[in-house]
């Protein structure tokens, strides 16, 4: 392995700690009760849903369920979530950081940032097209 993926490796874990503060979803949650784990998976994705026009108004009930399928992804700065024209199959909440939609012309230039409590991609979950972002 080269050097710079061994510094890339080391600073994902070192940035991760510090984003979940040392703090992550244990493997041990899947032998909980199905009520204990829905509840802390919704403690867990309630702003998120909360911050989304497709689901804020939808009952605590459902959203509670749904929070059991959601899933963190982690993104150091320079990673890609997304390239133009792919199909989006996700929805994206930014939950800390900033996520910058680049220009095509030279895929550096920031064209818009989404910061914290920023959702999109929600129609992805009922239709699947592709993106032009």
């Amino acid at each position: 392995m080269n050097a710079d993926t061994t510094k890339r490796i080391i600073r994902y874990y070192e940035d991760l700690w510090y984003q979940k503060s040392g703090v992550f979803k244990p493997k041990l949650m899947k032998i909980l009760p199905a009520p204990l784990q829905m509840e802390i998976c919704y403690d867990l994705n309630a702003v998120p849903l909360y911050s989304s026009l497709l689901f804020r108004k939808l009952p605590e009930a459902f959203l509670r369920r749904l929070s059991v399928t959601m899933t963190h992804q982690f993104y150091l700065p320079g990673d890609i979530v997304y390239n133009h024209n792919q199909n989006k199959t996700i929805m994206i909440c930014v939950t800390s950081g900033v996520l910058e939609l680049l220009s095509d012309e030279d895929d550096e230039s920031p064209m818009i940032s989404f910061g914290k409590g920023t959702c999109f991609g929600e129609i992805s979950l009922v239709y699947n097209i592709p993106g032009s972002n």
